[in-house]
């Protein structure tokens, strides 16, 4: 049995039968109770998740299988605009579509690069420009996505 730190009284789906009997402070600290609850389990489901992530992470895995759960990692995708740099030179005629200059407004606007459009023109340009895009890409674990499958 699982030993928690966290609210102890037994949660029932006919709390809400009893409701109409409660005065106003047992309403107000059955809310309080819940939301506890809530939150406490919360942070368990995602003290569980990391440790998850951590195990796929160690063993370089995406995914932990499952004949009952899914659970995926969850990456965020960022890649470093000054690795873009050579596509300058790919580019030519279509720089523009997905980098814009340094220029001056009322503030000094860096250069930029558009990554989708930047992604969208590395695609027709080939295996040189796909290499630098690639090299430019970092994932960042972010979490897990997990759910129960559907068994019927």
């Amino acid at each position: 049995m699982l030993k928690t730190t966290g609210p102890t009284e037994p949660m029932t789906n006919n709390d809400s039968a009893f409701a109409s009997e409660w005065d106003d402070e047992k309403l107000l600290d059955q809310i309080a109770q819940a939301r506890e609850c809530a939150a406490y389990y919360a942070e368990l489901a995602n003290k569980r998740e990391w440790v998850a992530l951590g195990r796929m992470l160690d063993r370089g895995a995406t995914t932990i299988p499952s004949e009952r759960f899914i659970c995926e990692k969850k990456v965020k995708v960022t890649y470093d605009q000054t690795r873009f740099t050579p596509l300058k030179e790919i580019f030519k005629e279509d720089l523009g579509k997905c980098w814009t200059a340094e220029h001056q407004e009322t503030i000094m606007v860096p250069e930029q690069w558009d990554t989708a459009k930047v992604k969208a023109q590395a695609r027709r340009y080939g295996n040189e420009a796909l290499a630098i895009v690639e090299s430019a890409r970092t994932e960042n674990p972010v979490g897990i996505k997990f759910e129960r499958k559907d068994h019927e």
